[in-house]
């Protein structure tokens, strides 16, 4: 007879996985110890299939996760000890530690990069080198803490694992914890399949040779990824998670998190249906779409959880006001765990595409990459890599930005307006818009100025290099959308120059919302330098990228517009442009 594999579980609790003969399931019970009463057997169910077909045996955990086998309580086990690790008990109740296996190779940086630069604060965080985030699950709630493993081949069978932690309210949601995680980091994929097929493409070939096992980030809870898909819309991460962040505080469940520092659930869509359309910082087309589908998916209307048709649930999302072919396949993508959903229209992709000779439309990209089928997926996120944006990097190799914020509300440390070294070729534009002539200026196709005419502290001409309108493509694409209302936010390499407190300040612009203005006292908190009023506007004035840097939202402590580089007057029309857009009154005359 086989002995149980067993997790310690801090406060005192023990899970047992009972191991039968082999080839047979493993009944995972809770035991209370010292009680002799054994906890409720979570159940049984057959054998489960990974994503690309494969039998489970391969490691201890193996889900359905397009059946949804584990949000059903099941868990089918190897008797493999090696993936559990006792721990010291630590005085946290419900706390376990064990180890996620998955098939190598696990390419850990876009993956964790991916969660970790879109967290939303308060629900999801970045700590001591591990994605930590609040969940809700069948008995209550719990925080799941993941860390990429060793490097490949550092495991003595060959098979990479995740670092896993879970803090549950009720151990018997211990298979469904597991279950989550292993959907939210893809570990049931088959990257050697993948990556054959892929491979096989001269254009995506170097891509996948770069970086095998690339995965397909997942989420938590569908409902809520589809939530943050909308407030996504045509913003910038920053902006995304700036809106989800204020739902997350006015509708959010409160939770106590004894080991970092989550403090919400993300709210369920029956709580966001009520509340007041008005307290949306967003525009009014966007905030129609938002209500349309949490209504939706109070009502069960349009159904994303496991077992859901797949085909219905994306037909309707398609049919609500403002939902497009972006939002559509980006859930299907993330939270549906499609393998060959793909957002032809999505900017950073089409970019890519571009860089790499293929075709940069939307319908003749979708026409070529059919033959990525059916990891069209997977193809997206070897797109996305070739771009420069923290989704692409873990945190911890992120480039430094200035001082770190200690204000309770700190300036942005993952925008994804990265910061750079100096660069060599310089280049600039003149672009038309409503506010004057605008001169683009770039070096080896990153921003590192946007002037107005006659702005105040515009460098001299002769510093702006030669002509060449080539690099500065997404910038006047994105610009445009912008004075023509339907973007809110900024999504573009920038290469800012200033000192670390500069740099500090203009992080700390891209926080402000669009259609809102702070004042120069209420930034200087922000980034933890209360008595630095006069330093921040100082920092404000010397922005050298403005509008996409919205140094423009920044106003005196009475509201007053004070200075803007490029004029009082553009100031107060950008102002009133943007408040129009979000629904606000404009300013007064």
């Amino acid at each position: 007879m086989q002995r149980p594999v067993a997790a310690v579980l801090h406060g005192g609790g023990r899970v047992a996985f009972q191991a039968g003969p082999e080839g047979a399931e493993f009944a995972p019970q809770v035991f209370e110890e010292g009680s002799g009463v054994h906890g409720r057997t979570l159940g049984r169910a057959p054998r489960p299939t990974t994503r690309s077909g494969h039998p489970a045996s391969l490691s201890v955990f193996r889900w359905n996760r397009r059946a949804g086998a584990a949000e059903t309580g099941t868990m089918h086990l190897d008797a493999d000890r090696r993936a559990f690790e006792d721990v010291p008990a630590a005085g946290v109740p419900g706390a376990v530690s064990l180890r996620l296996p998955h098939r190598e190779p696990l390419f850990p940086d876009s993956l964790f990069g991916h969660l970790a630069a879109t967290a939303v604060p308060g629900v999801e965080e970045w700590r001591d080198g591990a994605y930590r985030r609040t969940v809700r699950l069948p008995h209550g709630h719990g925080t799941v803490a993941l860390r990429p493993g060793p490097a490949p081949g550092r495991e003595p069978d060959g098979e990479g694992r995740v670092d896993c932690r879970l803090v549950l309210s009720d151990m018997r949601d211990l298979s469904a914890a597991v279950g989550l995680c292993r959907r939210l980091l893809d570990l049931d994929a088959d990257p050697l399949a993948v990556d054959a097929h892929l491979g096989g493409d001269p254009l995506l070939a170097p891509l996948v040779a770069r970086a095998p096992g690339r995965r397909v980030p997942g989420t938590a809870d569908p409902a809520e990824f589809a939530v943050r898909a909308v407030l996504g819309q045509q913003v910038s991460t920053a902006a995304a998670r700036t809106l989800a962040g204020r739902l997350v505080r006015a509708h959010g469940e409160a939770v106590h998190d004894p080991e970092g520092g989550l403090t919400h659930l993300f709210p369920e869509p029956a709580a966001l249906a009520e509340m007041d359309p008005g307290a949306l910082a967003m525009p009014r087309t966007r905030r129609a779409t938002l209500l349309a589908l949490v209504s939706a998916l109070a009502s069960g209307e349009i159904d994303l959880g496991p077992g859901s048709d797949r085909r219905l649930a994306l037909a309707r999302l398609a049919a609500l006001p403002g939902v497009g072919p972006w939002t559509v396949e980006t859930i299907a993508m993330r939270a549906l765990g499609d393998p060959d959903a793909f957002v032809a229209t999505d900017l950073g992709v089409r970019l890519a595409a571009r860089a790499l000779g293929l075709p940069s439309s939307p319908g003749a990209l979708t026409r070529r990459a059919g033959a990525w089928r059916p990891w069209r997926a997977y193809a997206v996120q070897h797109l996305w890599a070739t771009g420069d944006h923290p989704i692409n990097r873990l945190p911890d190799r992120l480039p430094d930005r200035g001082p770190p914020s200690t204000a309770a509300r700190p300036a942005r440390e993952d925008t994804p307006m990265t910061i750079r070294a100096p660069a060599r070729r310089r280049v600039n534009t003149v672009v038309d818009s409503p506010y004057g002539p605008l001169t683009l200026v770039a070096e080896e196709g990153r921003l590192i100025g946007l002037y107005m005419e006659r702005q105040r502290h515009r460098p001299p001409e002769e510093s702006f290099g030669e002509r060449d309108g080539r690099p500065f493509g997404a910038v006047e694409e994105q610009l445009g959308e912008y004075f023509a209302g339907q973007r809110t936010a900024f999504d573009l390499p920038l290469d800012l120059r200033g000192t670390p407190f500069q740099r500090t300040v203009w992080n700390a612009l891209l926080e402000i919302p669009y259609g809102e203005t702070v004042s120069y006292g209420r930034l200087a908190e922000r980034i933890g330098r209360p008595a630095a009023a006069r330093a921040v506007g100082l920092a404000n004035g010397r922005n050298p990228v403005g509008i996409i840097v919205p140094c423009h939202r920044v106003v005196g402590s009475t509201g007053d517009l004070t200075g803007y580089g490029g004029g009082v007057d553009r100031k107060r029309r950008l102002l009133d442009f943007e408040r129009r857009g979000a629904g606000q009154l404009v300013l007064p005359g």
